[in-house]
């Protein structure tokens, strides 16, 4: 109608619907969307909790929709997200806590999308963690 608004601001409900789909027929899996909502909701907690005049409710940074096309559409993209879990969970949980940062202190509306450049910029450290391969031991060659 009359209320001007993107696809990320205006339609949280379709997008979170969306992600669901997505997360249901395997498409994406619970790590990055679940630890990038855990990390927006507990940094806006935080930040609402110092001081409630200056920093907006964790609901209001949850529910606006770009929080979920980030968590579930963009931080997902399977080409510059990370590979192991431990490395999803904290490239989301990271991700999550950047976006908070970026929307409480800078200039604009919504950090999404620097949020996820930059997180794309750690991607490969982040891919460093890996899990040890179980079953070997490890040979001295003393």
């Amino acid at each position: 109608g009359k209320q001007v608004a993107g696809i990320g601001n205006g339609m949280g409900l379709f997008l979170l619907i969306g992600g669901i789909y997505l997360l249901v027929i395997r498409q994406i899996t619970w790590h990055i969307p679940v630890s990038f909502l855990l990390g927006s909701f507990g940094t806006a907690l935080i930040f609402h909790q110092m001081n409630p005049e200056q920093f907006a409710t964790p609901l209001f940074h949850i529910l606006s929709g770009s929080t979920f096309l980030g968590a579930f559409f963009l931080a997902t993209e399977h080409t510059t997200s990370p590979v192991n879990r431990i490395p999803m969970f904290l490239y989301g949980l990271l991700g999550g806590i950047l976006l908070i940062i970026i929307r409480s202190f800078s200039v604009y509306y919504d950090g999404i999308a620097f949020t996820i450049l930059l997180m794309n910029l750690f991607n490969p450290l982040l891919d460093r963690i890996t899990p040890g391969v179980s079953g070997l031991e490890e040979v001295s060659h003393a």
